[in-house]
C-alpha cells in the first residue's frame, strides 16, 4: 500500500490530502483514500460499540503476558534469574536431563536463545552438561534445585493470585490453548538436528 506520512493532529480531526482523508492520530494516509479496518489497542475503546471486537489480539496477549509475569519477573530478578531461565530450571527439575532442542520445543522457544540462557545458568553453576559437546544433555545441579525450593512458594502464590484475578473459565481456556500450541519448528532451509 502506498502511503504518505502526515503530522499527528488533535483527536477527531480529519485531514484531506491529495490521497484521500485520514483520521487524526493515525499518522498515515492510504494511497487510495480508503481507510482499512482499524485495529484498536485493547481497553482503548467502547466494548458496547460492536459485537465483534476490533481490538488487536496480539497486543492483548502481550499485555496479558506482561500483567501476568510482572510480579514473578521482579521476584526472579532478585535471584538473578529471568523468567525463561526459571522455566528452563523447572523443566529440568520436573522432567530430568534434556538437550537444548527438546527444552526449546517443550517451552515453545527458539533453540538459539535457549542455548544462551542455559550457558548463563551454567556460568552460575545451577545447570551443567556432563559431556561438553553440542548435543549434550543439560542437568539441574543441586544449587539450581535449592533456588527452585526457595522460589516455589512465591511461584505458587503468584499463580494462585492470577487464577483468582482471571477466574476459572479463563484459566481453563488459557491452559487448553497453550496445550494445543505446536512446538517450535525450525526455520525453512536452516534446519537443526537433535
Amino acid at each position: 500500500m502506498d502511503v504518505e506520512r502526515i503530522e499527528p493532529m488533535n483527536s477527531g480531526t480529519t485531514l484531506k490530502t491529495g490521497l484521500g482523508q485520514a483520521r487524526a492520530g493515525t499518522g498515515v494516509a492510504p494511497a487510495n483514500g480508503v481507510m482499512p479496518r482499524k485495529l484498536r489497542l485493547p481497553g482503548s475503546g467502547n466494548p458496547n460499540r460492536s459485537e465483534i471486537s476490533d481490538d488487536c489480539v496480539c497486543t492483548a496477549l502481550r499485555m496479558l503476558s506482561r500483567y501476568a509475569s510482572n510480579r514473578l519477573d521482579r521476584v526472579l530478578a532478585g535471584h538473578g534469574l529471568t523468567l525463561t531461565e526459571f522455566q528452563l530450571m523447572l523443566t529440568l527439575w520436573e522432567e530430568g536431563p534434556a538437550r537444548v532442542h527438546a527444552l526449546a520445543r517443550r517451552l515453545r522457544l527458539d533453540p538459539a536463545p535457549t542455548g544462551r540462557a542455559l550457558a548463563r545458568l551454567e556460568e552460575r553453576g545451577v545447570v551443567s552438561r556432563p559431556q561438553r559437546w553440542r548435543f549434550s544433555q543439560w542437568v539441574l545441579e543441586p544449587a539450581g534445585a535449592i533456588h527452585l525450593v526457595l522460589l516455589e512458594p512465591i511461584w505458587h502464590e503468584v499463580d494462585e493470585t492470577l487464577r483468582s484475578d482471571f477466574g476459572p473459565e479463563l484459566v481453563a481456556a488459557l491452559l487448553r490453548t497453550v496445550n494445543r500450541l505446536p512446538a517450535w519448528a525450525p526455520r525453512q532451509a536452516r534446519g537443526w538436528f537433535d
